[in-house]
């Protein structure tokens, strides 16, 4: 039950960290507190989708199928291009990606472990 709700509140402050992204970049500077219901749908949709995904998609197409529909996701609720959602989507996975290789780098020399280690405690 830990995990479940741990889960959960990575995939919310990933859900703001997306948003947070979108901001700057689309010159909509406050978008997330003028649109407060719309940001609640975004992040109740990002969390719920990510969640299922979890257990119903295979993991081979669980990335795809996620980055997929966060362009969507994002483009209708933001009501922007799917393209510049697409960029800031891509933008968003850089981020992502680069921050966990960093702390797992971290982790790696603090702790003098390997990356099985990490991953499979």
């Amino acid at each position: 039950m830990n995990n479940v709700i741990q889960e959960i509140l990575i995939d919310i402050i990933k859900a703001f960290l997306l948003l947070s992204i979108f901001e700057p970049l689309h010159n909509k500077k406050k978008f997330i507190i003028h649109n407060k219901i719309k940001t609640e749908l975004f992040c109740i949709l990002f969390v719920f989708i990510t969640y299922l995904s979890t257990f119903y998609i295979s993991k081979i197409y669980h990335t795809l199928f996620l980055l997929i529909f966060y362009i969507l996701l994002l483009a209708y609720i933001t009501k922007i291009k799917i393209f510049d959602s697409t960029v800031i989507v891509c933008l968003f996975a850089t981020i992502t990606l680069t921050t966990e290789t960093f702390i797992e780098i971290i982790e790696m020399i603090i702790f003098n472990a390997n990356l099985n280690q990490i991953f499979f405690k």
